[in-house]
């Protein structure tokens, strides 16, 4: 059995929480062996999200969301924004 071919998404980052300022976040959806579990999701084009990312174990730099870590579509966010408050940094 082959692989899956490791997906990734270059954002453009409005607003930071936590973890390095950049205006551009490369996220992986999937393990660095390719595999998927049961949080996976594949981001869409054009479609806003809140992210949470998180660093993969033995891959510094490399960043992972899916909908276990709390990531959801910029419409659903409202709720979650009301919480987390403003981001530490602002870009727009």
């Amino acid at each position: 059995m082959q692989a899956l071919q490791t997906r990734h998404w270059e954002f453009a980052v409005q607003g930071i929480w936590k973890g390095p300022v950049q205006e551009t976040l490369r996220i992986y959806a999937h393990d660095p062996d390719g595999s998927l579990d049961e949080c996976d999701f594949e981001f869409k084009l054009g479609q806003s999200y809140l992210v949470f990312a998180r660093t993969e174990k033995g891959f510094p730099g490399r960043y992972r969301a899916n909908v276990c870590t709390g990531t959801v579509r910029g419409e659903f966010a409202m709720r979650v924004l009301r919480i987390i408050g403003r981001p530490l940094h602002s870009f727009r």
